[in-house]
């Protein structure tokens, strides 16, 4: 029965239809314009995957990704990925990216995209993008970022390049500007991992970036002045004319630097043991500072006012070729020159273990240093537990934030507590977290599940 209701109703319907019908015969909106991404620069093996596709297949230059679509790339694989909105995405070797939504905002257009493993460098072309990984959210807002899947522990680094960054997981939420990074660690659907940790990037990030950026180039100059207040950052990039702009990181001059000795440049060492370090003075100098950046761009320092450093080699746990180098210092800690870099080839180290047990063990508490501290120095770790099985020994383990992991012992000083001092000086400017474990009287591996965190010298 046809009532006044839905006579009400009908006419309402109408004016609705024909209103959408006006809206509609103007310019189209975001939303009216798919996303897709134009594949060039294809370099060796690249797969694709469009949707309602069966299976991947070869990828080559001139070919599109449609949204939901996603592109792997193998061991000498890599690409460049022209999104629709002008937005350039590179991807590395070993990069397994899915393509899922464009959709205006407010503020722009937000491009969502997923990163399961590899590594992705963005040059977004306005608006904003949210990168899922396995680690949580990485963000970008009109600017340069990159971000890596660590292939062995699954934790994520996000580098901010320029403009402004950000990084989020169950735990919190992190902003970087230019110059910053940060970590997200791995964690199981459903669990509590800690909070994004940042940290300040080095020359050979950026370094890095130029590289397999081109376009990062014509960038750098406009950048150079909030990098010079980046601790160390000492060189300057310049772009040359031509087709590909390339830039070149240049240490401030001195009439004289001094060399580095061993390992011989090329060297080839073995995945466990201690390897030394060591290069001749440099005049004036303080102090110096060993730089040893991995396979996977990952970058650790280490000061000294000796001309050697010695470390163990299975804290840096990638296999393959490597680049270290050593700047000299003044009294100040600006560099006086660089010396480098050398590079050196090494087999994959033993996977390290990280247990959380969960046996008898009662921490009745936890010392050390949990701040941001204005100088590097002896700390004091401490911790008190009992086991009904016994404590036979007890240690801390850390990992430099983007860098290498290590442990060092505690000596009992009751039945129930152990402690050392321990000099922080190797971490100076970098990010560290350190936990507590303990192996009870059956051998038994045993942690309280903390994890805490220090930064100092900054």
């Amino acid at each position: 029965m046809f009532t006044k209701n839905s006579h009400r109703a009908a006419v309402i319907f109408v004016i609705v239809f024909l209103l959408a019908a006006g809206c509609g015969a103007g310019t189209p909106t975001a939303a009216s314009v798919p996303t897709t991404a134009s594949l060039s620069e294809v370099q060796g093996q690249v797969d694709i995957l469009n949707p309602g596709e069966g299976d991947y297949s070869p990828a080559a230059d001139g070919m599109t990704l449609q949204v939901e679509g996603q592109v792997a790339t193998g061991d000498d694989g890599r690409l460049r990925l022209d999104l629709s909105s002008g937005t350039v995405i590179r991807l590395a070797s070993g990069t397994i990216f899915t393509l899922v939504s464009n959709d205006p905002q407010p503020e722009g257009l937000l491009t969502r995209i997923k990163l399961e493993a590899g590594r992705m460098w963005i040059a977004l072309n306005g608006g904003s993008m949210d990168v899922e990984t396995p680690a949580g959210l990485a963000s970008v807002r009109g600017s340069n970022m990159m971000v890596w899947v660590d292939p062995v522990f699954l934790n994520v680094y996000v580098y901010c390049f320029e403009g402004n960054c950000g990084a989020e997981n169950p735990s919190g939420s992190v902003g970087m500007s230019t110059g910053g990074g940060a970590l997200l660690y791995h964690f199981e659907t459903g669990g509590n991992p800690p909070p994004p940790v940042t940290y300040t990037l080095s020359w050979q990030h950026f370094q890095e970036w130029v590289d397999n950026n081109p376009e990062a180039g014509n960038i750098m100059p406009s950048i150079a002045q909030t990098l010079t207040a980046i601790p160390q950052f000492t060189p300057t990039f310049t772009s040359t004319p031509t087709e590909t702009p390339t830039a070149t990181p240049t240490a401030t001059a001195t009439p004289s630097c001094f060399t580095l000795l061993s390992p011989a440049d090329g060297a080839s060492l073995p995945g466990l043991g201690e390897v030394t370090f060591s290069w001749s003075a440099q005049p004036g100098a303080a102090g110096y500072r060993l730089t040893i950046v991995s396979p996977r761009g990952a970058v650790n320092s280490f000061a000294t006012t000796a001309t050697s450093s010695t470390r163990y080699i299975e804290n840096f746990q990638l296999g393959g070729v490597y680049t270290w180098s050593v700047a000299a210092l003044d009294a100040a800690g600006a560099p006086l020159c660089i010396a480098g870099p050398f590079t050196f080839v090494k087999d994959e180290s033993p996977t390290p273990s990280i247990p959380f047990g969960s046996g008898n063990a009662t921490f009745l508490s936890e010392l050390g240093p949990t701040a941001t501290l204005s100088q590097c120095g002896n700390e004091y770790f401490a911790v008190t537990v009992v086991d009904p099985n016994g404590v036979q020994n007890a240690t801390v383990r850390y990992q430099v934030v983007g860098g290498t992991s290590g442990s060092f012992p505690l000596s009992p000083t009751s039945t129930s507590q152990w402690s050392a001092w321990y000099s922080t000086s190797d971490f100076y400017g970098q990010a560290v977290q350190w936990w507590f474990v303990v192996v009870d009287g059956a051998g038994n591996l045993e942690t309280s599940g903390n994890i805490f965190s220090f930064t100092c010298g900054n």
